[in-house]
């Protein structure tokens, strides 16, 4: 979707954890697809992906899904061009903006917030945003009001139907990595067997984790740890005071 609302650890206060949002919703890989009309590269891309969205409505069981194509993109590129650039994006500081929902209100009124923070489980928990692009909300705000309803039921539609392609039908698989292959260039698509191993692998995480630790770390190795850290303590506590170049509230915190 156009917002991507996550919790995370606070960048400010890493005792906590607080609701992040942020841009986003493209298909492209950035902006610079959408807005760079001259870049060859780019248009050649920006063609297939047109494409891709036809075909990928039409399978999902949208009769018009080619017609509608052209205004899936059109949304697209709006929403880029109201996105902050990279370069903009790397400054930490400025990418951290707190929001309380009146503020928010106000900022992008044509945002329904208060069924956001119900349907993320928010309500009760937080009242605010750590808002990423502020000006973004107002011009995501504008395009809610300005786009016509069908365009944006298309948009999702496609959006939802791309972010699931892989575990759809072959049809679907296809006509995925047909468009991935137009941007990375990949020849051909692992088989299936290995794409399954894949996503078992990368779907464990945790889980193997725990049962590794439970094997290969047993509490004496636990105890060697916390041994460890406490003689990193002291080392600290003993170091620290005495460093010339630092002053006496840097040395406190």
């Amino acid at each position: 979707v156009p917002l991507n609302i996550s919790v995370g650890v606070d960048d400010k206060d890493s005792t906590r954890y607080v609701p992040f949002a942020s841009q986003s919703g493209l298909g492209l890989p950035n902006r610079a697809y959408y807005l760079e009309l001259e870049n060859a590269r780019f248009k050649e891309v920006r063609a297939q992906y047109l494409q891709y969205v036809g075909k990928l409505l039409t399978l999902a069981g949208q009769p018009d899904g080619v017609a509608l194509a052209p205004a899936v993109l059109a949304l697209e590129t709006e929403l880029a061009r109201v996105q902050w650039s990279q370069v903009e994006n790397r400054d930490p500081v400025k990418l951290y903006n707190p929001m309380r929902l009146p503020e928010l209100r106000q900022r992008a009124p044509g945002f329904d917030w208060d069924g956001v923070f119900q349907a993320m489980g928010l309500q009760g928990k937080a009242d605010f945003l750590v808002v990423a692009q502020p000006s973004y909300l107002a011009g995501l705000s504008a395009l809610i009001g300005s786009t016509p309803l069908p365009t944006w039921k298309a948009y999702l539609k496609h959006r939802f139907a791309s972010a699931y392609a892989d575990y759809l039908s072959k049809d679907f698989v296809d006509t995925r990595f047909a468009f991935r292959t137009s941007i990375t260039g990949t020849p051909q698509n692992l088989p299936r067997w290995r794409r399954g191993v894949e996503l078992v692998d990368d779907s464990l995480g945790e889980g193997l984790g725990k049962l590794y630790v439970a094997q290969y770390f047993p509490p004496a190795s636990q105890q060697r740890i916390d041994e460890l850290v406490t003689n990193l303590l002291t080392a600290f506590k003993r170091g620290v005071p005495a460093l010339e170049w630092m002053g006496p509230a840097t040395k406190q915190q």
